[in-house]
C-alpha cells in the first residue's frame, strides 16, 4: 500500500468479469494518469481511457480496477461499473475523461512515530474508489470487402429470400 501519493499519479486500467481480469484477445490493461482536481483529496483520471476493439467476445464487464503495473502488479482499487457491459466483437470499451475519480484520504496507521507530542500518529494515504465508474461501449471501425473502412450502424436492412 502507497505510504505517500502525489499528483500526477500514473498506474494502469483494467477491466474485469465476476471477479477474474479479462482476458479475452486484443484485451490489455492501459495506462492512466491522475490529477488532483483542486479539492486536495479528490483526483481524476486525464484523459479518456480506451482499450483496442475486442478481439473476441470478452464477456459481461463488472468492475473496472486500477493497478500499479502493465501486467501482474498490485491492485490499487477496484470500482463497480454503473451498468454491467458486453465486450463483444468488434466493441471498443472506454472510461470518459473524469469518470473515474479516486479520494487519496490520510488513515492513521497506529501510535509510534517515534516523536513527542499530542496528535503524532503514523499516517497512510489510501485511494478510495468511487462507488461506479460509467464505462461506454461503441462499436469500432471495420474493413469491409475489399479492405475499405466501414462503421457498423444499425439497420433497416434489405431482406432478400431467394425464390
Amino acid at each position: 500500500m502507497a505510504t505517500s501519493i502525489t499528483y500526477p499519479f500514473d498506474c494502469f486500467m483494467g477491466l474485469q468479469v465476476d471477479g477474474v481480469e479479462v482476458s479475452g484477445v486484443g484485451y490489455v490493461r492501459r495506462p492512466a494518469t491522475f490529477e488532483d482536481i483542486g479539492d486536495g483529496v479528490t483526483a481524476a483520471n486525464v484523459a479518456s481511457v480506451q482499450w483496442p476493439a475486442c478481439g473476441s467476445d470478452w464477456g459481461f464487464i463488472d468492475t473496472v480496477n486500477l493497478y500499479d503495473a502493465l501486467t501482474g502488479g498490485n491492485l490499487l482499487c477496484s470500482s463497480v461499473a454503473t451498468s454491467v457491459v458486453r465486450g463483444n466483437l468488434y466493441d471498443e470499451l472506454r472510461v470518459s475523461a473524469g469518470g473515474y475519480q479516486v479520494y487519496s484520504m490520510p488513515a492513521p496507521l497506529g501510535f509510534g512515530t517515534f516523536s513527542w507530542g499530542t496528535g503524532k500518529y503514523a499516517t497512510f494515504h489510501s485511494l478510495t474508489p468511487p462507488e461506479t465508474v460509467l464505462l461506454f461501449r461503441t462499436f469500432g471501425s471495420v474493413a469491409l470487402c475489399g479492405k475499405q473502412p466501414g462503421v457498423w450502424a444499425p439497420g433497416p436492412f434489405d431482406v432478400v429470400t431467394a425464390s
